[in-house]
C-alpha cells in the first residue's frame, strides 16, 4: 500500500528530540503535534510549525475530529534505566497509551509508522527477538499489537526499529554527555565501556529514511531496522569527538554494569535498500554538526 499525497500529518510525540526534526522535514505539509509538554515551555517556532494539542488537557480527541493521512507514533518513555525503575511506567506510557490510539483509529483505519527500538533485540547475535529490559519488552509488546489490529481491522502500519540515534535537541546519552564531560576537563578522559558496539545513527538521516518510508513502504506491518549497517565501539566514538575537539588528555577506561544494555548492536538494513533508500549523511558530518550544537548551546 504505497502513500499518495500526503497533506495532513499527526505526531504523537512531535514536540521531543525526534519529533522536532519531523516538523522540520514536514514544513510543507499540515502538521498535527500532541505531546505532554506544556505549550509555555515549547519553543515557538514549533508552535508556528504546526498544530499544538497537550495529551494531558484534551487526550486523542483530535483523532476523532479530524482524519488524517498519516499517524506518526514518536511518545512514550525511551530510557532502558527508567524503565527498570518504573517499569509500569514505562509500559503505561508505551504500549498502553498506543493501545488508546488503535482503539480510536480502528474505526477509520489510518496509516500508522511506529517508532520501536533495537531494545526489541536485545544482543544483536541473537537471530530472534529478545529484550534485556521492561523498555525492549514494552516496545515488542507494543509491535505485536499493531500486527493484531492490522489483521483483526485492517489499520495500515510500519515499523521502524530505531538504533542510536543522534543529533541536534537530544540533550542525553553517550554522545551529548562525552561532550560535556570533555567541556568541563579536558586532561582526565575516562571511556565507560569501551568496547561496547553501536549503531549510531543521525537524527535526520532517521528524518529522512521515515520520509522514505511513508512514500514508499507498502504498509502491511513491515519492520524496518533504522540504522546505517555498520557499527562502531564507544572507544571509537569517543577518541572521534576527542579529535574534533582538540581534546588529547591521558585516557582512562572504566567498566560499568548497566543492567538492560546490550554488549553490541548493529543493524540489518538489507529491507530498506532494497526498497531503494539511499544514504544522506556520514556519521562524521552528523558528529561534527551534532557537536557544533551541543557546544553552542
Amino acid at each position: 500500500m504505497k502513500s499518495d499525497t500526503i497533506k495532513e500529518i499527526c505526531i504523537v510525540g512531535g514536540a521531543g528530540f525526534l519529533g522536532k526534526h519531523l516538523l522540520q522535514t514536514y514544513q510543507e505539509e499540515s502538521v498535527t503535534v500532541i505531546d505532554i509538554i506544556d505549550e509555555s515551555e515549547i519553543e515557538t517556532w514549533i508552535l508556528k510549525s504546526c498544530n499544538y494539542f497537550n495529551y494531558d488537557l484534551s487526550g486523542f480527541d483530535i483523532l476523532k475530529e479530524k482524519s488524517f493521512d498519516i499517524i506518526i507514533f514518536s511518545a512514550g518513555n525511551a530510557s532502558v534505566s527508567n524503565s527498570l525503575k518504573n517499569p509500569i511506567f514505562d509500559l503505561n506510557t508505551n504500549t498502553s497509551l498506543l493501545l488508546e490510539l488503535l482503539e480510536i483509529i480502528k474505526i477509520n483505519p489510518t496509516k500508522v509508522v511506529f517508532f520501536s527500538s533495537a531494545a526489541c533485540l536485545g544482543d544483536s547475535h541473537h537471530e530472534i527477538n529478545g529484550p534485556l529490559s521492561p523498555y525492549g519488552v514494552s516496545k515488542l509488546a507494543s509491535e505485536e499489537y499493531l500486527r493484531v489490529y492490522n489483521r483483526l481491522y485492517s489499520i495500515p502500519v510500519i515499523i521502524c526499529r530505531i538504533f542510536s540515534i543522534f543529533g541536534e535537541y537530544n540533550t542525553k546519552q553517550m554522545i551529548y554527555d562525552t561532550v560535556k564531560r570533555f567541556e568541563k576537563n579536558k586532561d582526565e578522559i575516562i571511556i565507560y565501556n569501551p568496547q561496547s558496539v553501536r549503531d549510531f545513527i543521525y537524527v535526520k538521516e532517521v528524518a529522512e529514511i521515515i520520509r522514505y518510508l511513508i512514500h514508499n513502504a507498502e504498509f502491511n506491518c513491515e519492520v524496518y531496522d533504522v540504522g546505517t549497517g555498520n557499527s562502531i565501539s564507544v572507544e571509537e566514538m569517543t577518541k572521534k569527538i576527542m579529535k574534533l575537539m582538540n581534546v588529547d588528555g591521558q585516557v582512562k577506561y572504566e567498566i560499568i554494569e548497566n543492567a538492560g544494555d546490550p554488549i553490541k548492536q548493529v543493524s540489518n538494513i538489507s529491507s530498506l535498500i532494497s526498497l531503494g533508500y539511499e544514504f544522506k549523511f556520514s556519521t562524521d558530518k552528523g558528529i561534527q554538526r551534532t557537536l557544533d550544537w551541543i557546544i553552542r548551546t
